[in-house]
């Protein structure tokens, strides 16, 4: 009879595992890949050629639902910005022109919260530490915020539209902002 009992609470438990984990499983999001290209604009520093280029990449993991009813996710993001063109526009002493503004490589971790499902639309906010490399050398730690939304995936594939902003305060003694707006997709 004991044993009975045993089959009996494992079997219930068994199914109960498989019924939630189902559960979590439609309301969670997939691990997610975003790629974006779009425009980005610098603020900050003594620079000219402000406006820029830009190439993201968001590799995002949904770590567990929030009580609120969103999904907290983390990510790995890559990203490029490169200037468009450089006029002499801003003069840093007579006939002296400012110097371009870098082209920078970055690579960061975001942690935030992502509302909607893995079949409807989604909106996403996520903020973190990311490095940023220049070409032309140097380097600098800095902060990144993201905002995104993603149309419903069709084929494991959304669009997304994503808002960026980073803050590096000390990139050659000087702080300095690259706010950026992409349009890409998502894959899931």
């Amino acid at each position: 009879m004991t044993c009975n009992r045993v089959g009996l609470v494992f079997a219930a438990l068994t199914c109960g595992f498989v019924a939630a984990r189902g559960a979590a499983a439609q309301s969670r999001f997939p691990v997610s890949v975003d790629v974006g290209a779009g425009v980005a604009v610098s603020n900050g520093g003594t620079y000219a050629a402000r406006d820029a280029a830009a190439l993201d990449a968001l590799v995002a993991y949904p770590v567990r639902q929030t009580p609120a009813g969103g999904t907290l996710v983390a990510g790995v993001t890559l990203g490029a910005q490169t200037p468009i063109d450089h006029d002499c526009d801003v003069l840093v002493a007579a006939g002296i022109c400012a110097p371009r503004f870098p082209v920078f490589y970055s690579a960061g971790a975001l942690l935030g919260v992502q509302h909607g499902s893995a079949r409807t639309a989604s909106v996403r906010f996520m903020v973190g530490p990311v490095y940023y490399i220049a070409e032309a050398g140097g380097g600098a730690p800095g902060v990144r915020g993201l905002l995104d939304v993603a149309t419903p995936p069709r084929r494991h594939t959304a669009l997304v539209a994503s808002l960026r902003h980073s803050a590096l305060p000390s990139f050659r003694g000087e702080a300095v902002g690259i706010s950026s707006f992409t349009l890409g997709v998502r894959i899931q």
